[in-house]
């Protein structure tokens, strides 16, 4: 009985490392960069525009930037950074800024 309890809790554990080793495989491939222009920072949401004029929000910004504050503060309003982010979702919010740089 020992045994096949053993047996049952070695199979659950392979398959939730199984899941997690997909979810991180995942993430790096969904890396996206494209300029975008922030439009606002607002409950706890960084709000950016890309070039197709389409809304897109982020929860996190994965590394503490030079622009990180000016960004909750509204010091950077409108203007375009070349932005890194991880593709979370299928849509256009609730993504991860992994990094950001000031577009001249």
């Amino acid at each position: 009985m020992k045994t096949l309890f053993l047996f049952i809790a070695l199979g659950f554990t392979m398959i939730f490392n199984a899941n997690n080793s997909v979810n991180k495989s995942t993430e790096t491939t969904n890396e996206i960069s494209e300029l975008l222009t922030f439009d606002g920072f607002e409950g706890g949401h960084y709000f950016f525009t890309n070039t197709q004029n389409q809304a897109m929000s982020f929860d996190y910004i994965l590394k503490d930037t030079n622009y990180t504050k000016g960004l909750k503060n509204g010091k950077h309003l409108g203007e375009t950074f070349k932005v890194t982010y991880i593709k979370v979702k299928s849509h256009n919010f609730n993504n991860t800024i992994k990094d950001l740089e000031l577009y001249n």
